[in-house]
């Protein structure tokens, strides 16, 4: 007999705890685009150069390398609702710090990357407990409509943030600017405090060790392939935004010699297509299938990087990077398939274990990028992020048809 599927499964919107968690992480990403402005200013005003931002972002990156798969262990123990709402709030306090030090006028740089290795691991722990409580309070059928609009709202809030940063460095100091992002902690604390659900699913956490854990996470993976195949193709997804982000600006002003003016202009067109795509996916994906939509976003996004590695003025380069937005957009169908599919005891673990991957491969990035543009030049690069889209795409289409050739074997 088939379970009939209720309107408030199918409209997450519906679901009062959904719409805590809407508001809570779009709040939460508008402090993180308003942080990301001032805090690369701050470093600018504070003496360094571009190799002191970078060093802002390695700071923010390390500590989730080193502790995620713990932290993926604590998300599966505790009640993850209230380990959110905790993390959030120790994370305002954390942000505070730079403005109350600045207040005293002995700010220095280590003041700002203490602060973003405490903010940093603030985001690994809240990240995987906020999807794996949504995988708790939205019903399966839901989920994808559910990240959609999640994915809608986190681009809306750091477009916002970063727009309202901008203003506010014209006014105050960058330090004090770094509040928006407390402020924006405290309420998105609020909001997922008052959500339902968050409780920890384990009956035997108490008398396990966490390397047991840990290892049981990683013993849950390998025994799970499909869920590997997502979770790479994911990671491919995010390593290249990664790599594009860091040279968007140098494109701009090396090859475009468009400014600052253009530099926003096709950077706010990735956010304009990845609004737009969150939006569709939904209806798209129920149209088309799922698998159709996971290869024609890969494709999709080859060839938009491939024309804007030739692109040779800011409306070309700003319809490319409309439509590697729009490709992008596609994430967050690969989170709703890991979230159906990774039981609830693991979706922590699962989540932080892949986060060290990333964690590891954004290092790289950040350390490897500039040095590769300076030898070959954004162009090249371009355009290598569009031979990476398409083998990941030979690689999903290869590996789903092997999963589905055992998967008939075994039935």
């Amino acid at each position: 007999m088939t379970a009939t599927v209720t309107p408030a499964q199918l409209n997450p919107f519906r679901l009062p705890s959904y719409r805590r968690y809407l508001a809570g992480t779009t709040v939460f990403s508008m402090g993180n685009g308003a942080q990301f402005i001032a805090a690369s200013w701050l470093t600018l005003k504070l003496g360094g150069g571009a190799e002191s931002v970078a060093m802002t972002l390695v700071w923010t990156t390390v500590p989730g390398i080193l502790l995620a798969p713990f932290i993926g262990v604590i998300v599966d123990r505790v009640n993850r609702r209230r380990l959110a709402t905790l993390v959030s709030a120790l994370r305002a306090v954390a942000l505070c710090l730079v403005p109350a030090i600045a207040a005293t006028g002995t700010l220095e740089l280590w003041h700002v990357y203490l602060t973003a290795a405490l903010v940093g691991l603030a985001d690994r722990v809240y990240r995987p407990a906020t999807q794996a409580l949504l995988a708790e309070v939205v019903p399966v059928a839901g989920l994808l409509r559910a990240n959609s609009a999640a994915s809608v709202g986190t681009q809306v809030g750091a477009a916002a943030g970063a727009a309202l940063a901008g203003l506010l460095i014209t006014v105050i100091s960058p330090a004090d600017v770094i509040l928006v992002n407390a402020a924006g902690s405290v309420l998105s604390a609020v909001c997922v405090g008052a959500m339902s659900g968050g409780g920890a699913h384990r009956t035997d956490r108490g008398r396990r060790r966490y390397l047991d854990d840990v290892r049981d996470g990683w013993r849950y993976i390998v025994e799970h392939p499909h869920i590997i195949v997502i979770n790479m193709t994911a990671l491919s997804l995010l390593t290249t935004l990664r790599t594009i982000n860091v040279l968007l600006a140098p494109f701009v002003d090396r090859v475009l010699h468009a400014g600052s003016q253009g530099f926003g202009l096709i950077d706010s067109s990735y956010a304009v297509g990845a609004i737009v795509g969150a939006s569709l996916l939904p209806f798209v994906v129920g149209r088309a299938g799922r698998p159709k939509v996971m290869l024609g976003s890969l494709a999709l996004l080859a060839a938009a990087l491939t024309a804007f590695s030739f692109a040779g003025n800011v409306p070309t380069a700003m319809a490319c990077y409309t439509l590697i937005g729009l490709g992008f957009a596609t994430y967050g169908l690969f989170v709703t398939m890991t979230q159906e599919q990774v039981a609830l005891d693991y979706q922590g673990r699962v989540q932080s274990l892949f986060q060290v991957l990333f964690g590891v491969v954004s290092l790289a990035v950040y350390v490897v990028t500039g040095n590769l543009a300076e030898m070959f030049g954004e162009r090249v690069l371009y355009l290598s992020q569009a031979v990476i889209m398409l083998a990941t795409t030979a690689y999903a289409c290869a590996m789903m048809h092997h999963l589905t050739l055992v998967a008939s074997r075994e039935d």
